[in-house]
């Protein structure tokens, strides 16, 4: 069996057993499933009726925090992130709507930040990138997992957005020949993961574009060893 934590509490489940003589026996036991995550209350001072003209925002409080995890703040009509990451501290934490044109709910979440020294987290304009000083080519064909979290997508000005580039040249934010790319396709905004861009063995897969300003978190695994051609790849 595998839980998650929509199984929190108590999940009765069979173990059975078998010795090296093949005898086998079973007991029924329980699984308890804790979300290790304290919950918390999110509320607004605001009171009466509201004007939803476009112009107006509101203050919401979450009434405790924990330190070690931070909190965002998502609009449930769209699953936009309208506030966030904010840091944990133990205390409560403010959190703001944005201007608001419809009636709607919001809630908020806690997740663990990137670990140090495994993850970097870029500033949020359209044009921040990061590169190596020099250039390098990554042996897709050895197999990867991949796994990034982004609040995407925003519609490519040019032909595409480049979310993730691995490779031997990469100039002024465009990858022009690179081993490994993930990107959104202008047009359709659909995900595309690449493998040699701008060389004669250039392939790539395209999958439904996630929905804009929502936090989308991506794990690629490629496998080219795996013998069903659908378990090659996996997002």
């Amino acid at each position: 069996s595998s839980f998650s934590f929509d199984d929190e509490g108590v999940n009765p489940v069979w173990l059975i057993g078998t010795d090296s003589g093949g005898n086998i026996d079973s007991a029924e036991v329980n699984i308890t499933v804790e979300s290790g995550i304290t919950a918390f209350n999110l509320s607004t001072a605001a009171t009466g009726s509201q004007c939803l003209d476009g112009t107006t925002s509101f203050d919401l409080t979450l009434d405790g925090s924990e330190t070690g995890l931070e909190y965002i703040l998502k609009d449930t009509l769209d699953g936009r992130v309208v506030d966030g990451p904010i840091t944990g501290t133990g205390s409560p934490l403010s959190f703001s709507t944005g201007n608001l044109a419809q009636t709607t709910t919001f809630q908020a979440f806690a997740q663990t930040p990137p670990a140090s020294g495994n993850a970097f987290r870029l500033g949020g304009t359209i044009n921040d990138f990061a590169s190596t000083g020099s250039q390098w080519s990554f042996d897709y064909t050895q197999g990867y997992t991949l796994e990034f979290v982004f609040i995407g997508n925003t519609e490519p000005s040019n032909f595409y957005n480049t979310i993730f580039s691995l490779g031997s040249e990469f100039v002024n934010g465009n990858a022009t020949i690179n081993d490994l790319e993930v990107y959104f396709q202008q047009g359709t905004r659909s995900l595309i993961v690449g493998h040699g861009r701008g060389q004669s063995n250039f392939q790539y897969s395209q999958f439904a574009s996630p929905a804009s300003a929502t936090q989308v978190h991506i794990a690629i695994v490629f496998d080219p060893s795996a013998s069903d051609p659908q378990d090659i790849l996996k997002v």
